[in-house]
């Protein structure tokens, strides 16, 4: 694989704030900036067209060397497309690239396209990585956030957040956010709050040893990392706990148990990359079919 990110632009000031968090981290992790701007055909009439292709050109390559000016290695890419969605994924798929950074932030007219709805198509389609680029300080990172349900994926994820962690000097925080019990037994808790609290702190108590073990087994020696189990909605725990460690990327993994399950984003990553007001990577995890097949095909 190679260490290649397709940044996705409409030129738009939200989506050049989001190169800057791409290249920030391109900084540390040597990686090439693809630079990929899709306009949607059916948007254009044949005039329009040929004068604005060759204006997005020059100011899709204008942004990639602003890049190459600060040594960073880069390539630009414009093409008039049917599926703005499906381009992109394409692109991604065809030059191998180990992740797509979009800047998720809503726009007006053609943009709106690429960075509205098709945001939601690209976190279903994304092959690997999606990176969601909101800037934020500092950046690079100082703190990570890894949220992890010890699954398989999120043991992807927690690796993939150790060697980001590594590469950029980071604090890494690993957090578990079970839900609490069921309905009846919330109903009885919540007759009373006090013996609720109580009961759901003894739990994350117990866990909270297990879980720092699991982590451990993941996580070198010499890095700096802090684990935290607490029960609750998953999403408003993870963005609590973003911002209580000052975390200015989250990086959680998205599931697919099945081939039909593949193309639905987890309830929990659609909430947190939503609302997040820091980036958000998050790390696909193919079903076991689907990475024997890819062995196969290798």
């Amino acid at each position: 694989m190679s260490n290649r990110y397709v940044v996705t632009t409409d030129l738009s000031p939200a989506s050049r704030k989001g190169a800057q968090v791409a290249a920030a981290l391109a900084s540390r992790t040597q990686a090439h900036l693809d630079f990929f701007c899709a306009i949607p055909r059916e948007m254009l009439d044949a005039e329009e067209l040929e004068g604005l292709l060759g204006a997005v050109r020059e100011e899709v390559s204008g942004l990639a060397r602003s890049y190459a000016r600060k040594k960073l290695s880069t390539a630009a890419h414009v093409g008039v497309v049917k599926d703005v969605a499906q381009a992109i994924v394409k692109h991604a798929q065809k030059t191998d690239a180990a992740m797509v950074v979009l800047a998720p932030q809503g726009v007006t007219g053609w943009k709106r396209l690429v960075f509205g709805s098709v945001t939601e198509q690209v976190l279903r389609l994304a092959p690997r990585m999606l990176l969601l680029a909101r800037p934020a300080k500092p950046m690079p990172p100082q703190d990570v956030l890894c949220a992890v349900d010890r699954s398989p994926g999120a043991r992807r994820a927690l690796r993939h957040a150790v060697d980001l962690a590594v590469t950029l000097g980071a604090r890494l925080h690993v957090l578990w956010a079970p839900r609490r019990p069921g309905a009846l037994i919330q109903l009885k808790e919540a007759l009373d709050s006090r013996e609720d609290y109580k009961r759901a702190k003894a739990r994350e108590k117990k866990l909270g040893p297990e879980f720092a073990e699991w982590v451990s087994t993941l996580v070198p020696d010499d890095l700096d990392v802090t684990t935290r189990v607490e029960e609750g909605d998953p999403a408003a725990t993870i963005l609590t706990q973003a911002r209580l460690t000052k975390s200015s990327l989250i990086v959680l993994g998205m599931h697919g148990k099945s081939r039909a399950q593949e193309l639905l984003v987890g309830s929990v990553a659609r909430a947190v990359a939503t609302a997040a007001p820091v980036s958000v990577l998050l790390v696909r995890d193919r079903p076991p079919r689907r990475r024997r097949a890819a062995k196969r095909a290798d």
